[in-house]
């Protein structure tokens, strides 16, 4: 049954993925788009389908939306971020803010950047295992497929979809697919938070349990930082609207009105 598939996406999920599905093909840039075939760019009744290849390989693409979003990228966070007046454990992270020595500007610098694309994206702090310095992680709008409150509207469950490298053969390394699940008892004085490891397995239907743990903490350690306050959906399955998803529907016009254009150049180019 779906409900009970940790791998089953929460209801407003799927409306918020056919909408990044155009936004992420754009700006994935002209392979991407090329890759999407006949999803993005339709064939012709007459048109055979070798002609209608031929037609999608001399495709090009405008990629306006991409130029959009680094250009408010650059209006928003045009210079280096700087912390004053702030606790010296939180001034030192902000070298390193992820452990992969990501800055913070950089790391402020792709959390716009997600939001003006997706509409919005989620921060989620979390420490090594084995203890250490905390450490903060972007995940984007479509990896989160599921989210729970109670009543009182404090999250309860967070489902988050990632992957892991898992080494194949003497040199290689294969991404597979795991989902994250974090769950706390708000109903329970300092309920800790609990955390579950779910790997897929070689069926790719099968999902197993790796691990499990628990945090040290009592609240989940998440912020979702959205760029519009329209929202579609509601409650679990409430979501932000991408800001430029109407440009993007605009850009995917030009995308197939160009190869329009190129294919009737061709053809008065090379009449026979």
């Amino acid at each position: 049954m779906a409900g009970h598939d940790i791998a089953h996406p929460y209801h407003g999920w799927e409306k918020l993925q056919s909408d990044l599905e155009l936004i992420h093909d754009l700006t994935g840039g002209t392979r991407s788009m090329r890759e999407a075939g006949l999803k993005w760019l339709p064939r012709e009744d007459a048109e055979s389908w070798q002609a209608w290849q031929q037609r999608l390989h001399r495709s090009v693409l405008f990629n306006g939306l991409t130029r959009c979003l680094n250009a408010m990228c650059g209006h928003i966070v045009c210079g280096d971020i700087s912390l004053t007046h702030s606790d010296k454990a939180i001034t030192d992270l902000a070298g390193n803010i992820d452990n992969q020595g990501t800055s913070l500007t950089q790391f402020a610098m792709k959390l716009v950047y997600l939001m003006l694309r997706d509409g919005q994206a989620h921060i989620w702090v979390d420490a090594p295992r084995a203890g250490g310095r905390p450490y903060a992680t972007l995940f984007e709008a479509n990896q989160m497929i599921g989210l729970r409150h109670d009543d009182e509207g404090k999250m309860c469950q967070v489902r988050f979809r990632t992957s892991y490298g898992q080494p194949k053969g003497a040199y290689d390394v294969v991404e597979c697919a795991q989902i994250n699940l974090y769950t706390c008892e708000t109903d329970k004085a300092a309920a800790p938070v609990r955390f579950e490891i779910w790997r897929q397995q070689k069926t790719r239907e099968h999902w197993q349990q790796s691990y499990n743990g628990v945090l040290d903490i009592n609240d989940m350690p998440m912020v979702t930082a959205r760029s519009s306050t329209e929202q579609f959906g509601s409650g679990h399955g409430s979501y932000a609207r991408p800001p430029l998803l109407d440009l993007a529907w605009l850009n995917l016009a030009h995308w197939q009105s160009a190869s329009d254009q190129r294919h009737i150049l061709h053809i008065a180019r090379v009449p026979i």
